[in-house]
């Protein structure tokens, strides 16, 4: 698996935790059914969404997780 995420990481985008996607994380657990550091997790891809040239797809192994960014507006990967 180590080796898989290295391979693919230089297409990962990277942000800072800022305030605001701290913000974003708290009103996202409390309005979804998701953990803290998932609900952390979801608020950096929409920030990244929402300033990304093309399109944006999110991908989780969690199915709740999946659900939760659907919710909130993202697209998903294929399952």
């Amino acid at each position: 698996i180590l080796a898989l995420f290295e391979e693919k990481r230089p297409g990962f985008a990277s942000i800072p935790v800022s305030g605001e996607v701290l913000r974003s994380a708290a009103g996202i657990v409390v309005r979804r059914p998701v953990h803290t550091l998932d609900a952390l997790q979801l608020a950096s891809a929409l920030a990244v969404a929402s300033s990304a040239p093309g399109p944006f797809r999110f991908g989780s192994v969690d199915s709740r997780l999946n659900a939760a960014a659907s919710a909130e507006g993202l697209e998903l990967l294929p399952a």
